[in-house]
């Protein structure tokens, strides 16, 4: 049986080729920046509850220790979709997509109980996040925005 592969050979594998680095685009950027803010929004409310539980001020421990579990998962889960976002896959579009759409209500009802600014900031990052998730794909992995030329 012959092999190609030399005995006793020292040679190092060939490198792949050097392959264009792919740019992201704006919607992506902002798609990444945006599930990075709501995860550290996230980080937060789980610290706070954290907080009351270390000082005692949590009425009922266990719903405590439950909420700030469930709040840090979601917050992994958006530094997740984040990262995929920066590194200009799409395979979170999705995810995105329906977290955006789940933090409309979200803002309205914090609108509508007289908590202006919170539900103004909740509906501008998710209305921002809707916008750059769907450019994002219409334009496609790869793809370059319409104003630059295409190579």
């Amino acid at each position: 049986m012959a092999t190609n592969a030399r005995v006793g050979s020292q040679s190092s594998p060939t490198p792949p080729p050097d392959l264009p680095a792919r740019v992201r685009s704006t919607a992506e950027r902002v798609a990444a920046l945006v599930c990075a803010v709501n995860a550290l929004v996230l980080v937060a409310l789980a610290g706070f509850y954290v907080y009351e539980i270390a000082t005692g001020q949590a009425t009922q421990l266990g719903p405590a220790i439950m909420s700030a579990a469930l709040i840090a998962l979601f917050a992994v889960g958006l530094f997740v979709l984040a990262r995929t976002w920066w590194r200009g896959s799409h395979a979170g579009r999705t995810l995105s997509l329906v977290w955006f759409a789940l933090l409309l209500p979200v803002a309205y009802s914090a609108l509508s109980s007289g908590q202006v600014v919170i539900g103004a900031l909740i509906g501008l990052g998710a209305a921002v996040g809707l916008w750059a998730a769907v450019t994002a794909e219409r334009l496609g992995p790869g793809a370059a925005p319409p104003s630059s030329p295409r190579g």
